[in-house]
């Protein structure tokens, strides 16, 4: 029986490691194996070691002690491949470990033929091997990783190695150049098999430090696998994974200042570019008429075709609504969302994700998604979250949620999340779908129109009643109300009750859950916008669209961005019933026709190619900036809100709601019942002097 296998074993100052090893070794039947082991120069005893053990008596065993060191595996590999007289060659580290029987199980399936063999391997508990093998092209994208890294569970064509062992880089990552050199140079026929793992690894032994990241190093390795990728018809994981793995070495790194973090990370950046790839869309319920939902689907739609994928990644959905393309629903298959996100990667993947629709995932999702660059979407301005959500209360979230940008949608919104500390703002324009011609005519668009939900509090529609009822008192022609009769307008009983008050029930027409925009604006003449906060004003680009002018707040973000008073509509600092009729009743035909031509072109603006290109473009800066973690505030630390959580519940019910006051008037009135009417008189008396009463 001819030996087939030479185990090669390269080591220095491995004292605590190197006996282990050795025994685990003598194990091996030496009719089948050969053993070369090659010390360099070590210092702490181990070459003694060696000389005292049995193994080295054996006639299949020699060692070479090297007396100078050389501080490189790759001559001692090199010397090993050279002493080789077994067609195949596999190298175990001395700080690791053998299991014997899986090695002589692996050798006995060896057949020629075969430049690299790769099988399992152990690090620590972990088994590492690639998930999807193709026999038939062993070397893809699946892979290459694992046929590029370490020598773990791998063995080679002993030919092979005497070409190209030799190394003359000095560092880390001598085993990744030496399985690029190989394949470089033509010893491409690789067999993956799954077999009980023979290499053990007891911990991993990553560097953790910047200093042995080797720039020219690392460039010459992108730019060979270059060669490879087009050999062989591979992607970019391998290099994507590289690249993932330095960023984190330079952001965990202590020794590092931030300005040399932010220099080796630039010219990581510079040697590895990546284009973007994929926009992943955040949405609680794509299902849901118009707002975000809305606006992500015709996102979606319109991105169809761009180099650049635009993917929805909805939490749930109404199962009424039909599957529409590229979009994920998580609640209906979030292991195949996991698997999508998992491929993504954080140079060619950002995701966009408005207001705190983040919460709304599992915990693996959120995982998942908080390793790509994240641009936190502030389509509620700021103020209206401060005030009407509830999101501000989930400190575990405001306190861990961080993004790589925030995205406002107008130049109000951006100053007031400055003046609450948050500065990483760019303003993006919304989209609005463009039209060719412009239909508006005073004629046939007659009617005063709004359109939105019955909302008192944000929508001020409730402005809308004495805007009603003075229209009817001057002769103009009916007001026209396009709302919802769901839970999205949640005033609207109360709205038609003022209605009915004011004798205005049949005078004004109001129209439930229409969507077609011709239906909406076609025979508008001016819409009214009486929204006490608007972050953005969707309708108001819906109008403008159509031509039709619109009369909105001057103090809400929205309006104030998109309207230019007095040329496309105008913006009232009070939006009152006298102010919005005296504007109506002065707007002659041809004033009308001006807004409208000037609200047309205005639309224009807010189209969807520029809001792709737009995003496109923030989105690619911000996967080029990213420096492994998502690091700033999306939401303001208010600390009266830090307070009160912090403080106990009994505290804040006293504080609130008087209750030490309340506890002792309700002894007060239990002593009043039990005791005699000569004590009542007593403690009716201190009741009314703690009450204040005299």
């Amino acid at each position: 029986m001819n030996p087939i296998l030479t185990v090669g074993v390269t080591t220095h100052n491995e004292r605590e490691n190197i006996a282990g090893l050795l025994d685990r070794l003598a194990q091996l039947d030496d009719r089948r194996f050969r053993i070369v082991l090659f010390d360099d120069a070590s210092t702490d005893g181990t070459a003694a070691l060696v000389a005292q053990h049995p193994l080295s008596k054996k006639s299949h065993f020699k060692a070479h002690l090297a007396e100078a060191n050389f501080g490189s595996p790759s001559i001692g590999r090199q010397f090993i491949a050279d002493q080789a007289e077994t067609p195949y060659v596999t190298f175990v580290d001395g700080d690791d470990l053998i299991q014997p029987d899986a090695l002589t199980a692996v050798a006995a399936r060896l057949a020629p033929g075969f430049d690299m063999i790769v099988t399992p391997f152990m690090n620590g508990r972990r088994r590492e091997f690639p998930r999807f093998v193709d026999p038939q092209q062993p070397i893809n994208s699946h892979t290459i990783t694992r046929i590029l890294s370490g020598i773990g569970g791998k063995i080679y064509n002993r030919d092979a190695l005497r070409l190209h062992t030799q190394d003359s880089v000095k560092g880390r990552s001598e085993d990744v150049r030496l399985n690029m050199r190989i394949l470089l140079g033509g010893f491409d026929r690789v067999q993956i098999i799954d077999t009980a793992p023979f290499y053990l690894i007891a911990a991993s032994r990553k560097s953790t430090l910047s200093k042995n990241i080797l720039l020219p190093e690392i460039a010459a390795r992108v730019q060979n696998y270059q060669v490879l990728k087009e050999r062989y018809g591979i992607d970019d994981t391998y290099i994507k994974n590289l690249h993932r793995n330095l960023l984190k070495v330079v952001r965990d790194d202590p020794s590092l200042t931030e300005d040399q973090r932010l220099t080796l990370r630039k010219a990581l950046n510079d040697i590895m570019p990546f284009k973007l790839r994929t926009i992943v869309h955040l949405v609680q319920d794509v299902s849901k008429i118009g707002g975000i939902p809305g606006r992500v689907r015709n996102t979606i739609a319109a991105a169809q075709g761009r180099p650049i994928r635009h993917v929805c990644l909805s939490a749930k959905r109404d199962p009424a609504f039909a599957p529409a393309p590229d979009t994920f629903v998580a609640d209906e298959d979030e292991a195949g969302v996991l698997a999508f996100l998992a491929a993504c990667h954080a140079t060619d993947t950002v995701v966009v994700t408005p207001n705190s629709v983040f919460r709304a995932f599992s915990p693996a999702i959120q995982e998942q998604l908080a390793r790509l660059p994240l641009l936190h979407m502030a389509s509620g301005q700021l103020a209206f979250i401060l005030q009407d959500s509830e999101v501000l209360a989930h400190l575990d979230f405001i306190d861990s949620y961080r993004v790589s940008r925030i995205l406002c949608l107008s130049d109000m919104d951006m100053s007031f999340h400055r003046q609450m500390g948050l500065h990483e703002l760019t303003k993006i324009r919304l989209p609005v779908a463009t039209r060719a011609h412009n239909g508006y005519s005073p004629e046939t668009n007659r009617f005063v129109t709004y359109v939105g939900r019955i909302d008192f509090h944000t929508k001020g529609a409730e402005r809308l009643v004495p805007v009603a009822r003075l229209m009817k008192e001057r002769g103009l022609p009916p007001l026209r109300i396009f709302t919802t009769d769901s839970l999205n307008s949640p005033d609207l009983a109360a709205f038609l009750a003022l209605l009915a008050e004011a004798g205005l029930s049949e005078w004004v027409e109001i129209v439930y859950n229409v969507t077609d925009k011709q239906v909406l604006y076609g025979e508008a003449s001016v819409v009214l916008l009486p929204s006490k906060k608007e972050s953005f004003g969707n309708v108001i680009l819906e109008a403008f669209s159509f031509g039709v002018p619109v009369i909105a707040t001057s103090y809400a973000p929205g309006p104030a961005e998109v309207i230019r008073h007095g040329e496309d509509g105008f913006l009232l600092d009070e939006f009152s019933a006298e102010a919005v009729v005296g504007l109506l009743e002065g707007l002659s035909p041809e004033r009308r026709l001006a807004l409208s031509q000037a609200a047309f072109a205005r639309h224009r603006d807010y189209s969807m190619e520029q809001y792709l290109s737009a995003l496109e473009s923030i989105a690619a800066d911000a996967a080029l900036a990213f420096p492994g973690k998502n690091r700033v505030r999306a939401f303001p630390k208010i600390r009266a809100v830090e307070y009160l959580t912090m403080q106990p519940v009994s505290a804040f019910l006293m504080r609130r709601y008087r209750v030490r006051e309340r506890m002792f008037s309700l002894k007060v009135f239990l002593v009043e019942r039990v005791l005699p009417w000569r004590v009542v008189k007593v403690t009716k008396w201190v009741k009314a002097k703690f009450s204040g009463k005299t």
